[in-house]
């Protein structure tokens, strides 16, 4: 299960029942000039409109913290559940040579075909020049990519991930 894709529809469904419980708020209000004449009209001895109104208010306070709350809880679950789930990005996580599905990097069998995982090139994430054209290839690639010469023993990589210079 993708906990991360999952935590971003409680977060949309927390959001959704913030909307629901703005609207139960704003109908009271929107009622207000009915709840006057209410008023006026008990003052005058008909209270029957005024004690419905009020049974609707407590209804529509009732659900408004009801999705009030709901709504502030699956946020809440939502959010834990998205900064929780690691994402499978391309420092943690590598594909399966046999099935080509994503398992972790230090993983040294893999969990979805069961086949042993070779050990990690060391210069796979770094990258060297080649001496012929000056094309820069990664180190995983025995070969320049550009003008197909073999790569030589002596090169020198480079780290030229993010953030190296």
């Amino acid at each position: 299960m993708n906990f991360n894709k999952f935590g971003w529809y409680l977060v949309y469904l927390g959001i959704l029942f913030g909307f629901v419980a703005g609207v139960f708020a704003y109908i009271p209000y929107n009622l207000r000039w009915e709840y006057a004449e209410a008023i006026m009209k008990s003052i005058r001895g008909d209270g029957a409109k005024l004690w419905q109104m009020q049974d609707e208010f407590a209804t529509y306070a009732r659900f408004k913290l009801g999705f009030g709350l709901g709504g502030a809880v699956t946020l809440f679950i939502g959010t834990a559940m998205i900064f929780s789930s690691k994402e499978n990005s391309a420092e943690n996580c590598k594909s399966c040579l046999f099935c080509k599905e994503t398992i972790k990097l230090d993983a040294l069998i893999c969990k979805h075909c069961g086949k042993d995982q070779p050990p990690e090139d060391p210069n796979a994430k770094l990258h060297w020049t080649c001496p012929s054209c000056k094309a820069i290839s990664r180190g995983h690639m025995t070969q320049c990519g550009v003008c197909d010469k073999p790569r030589p023993e002596d090169v020198v990589f480079r780290d030229r991930t993010k953030g190296a210079g």
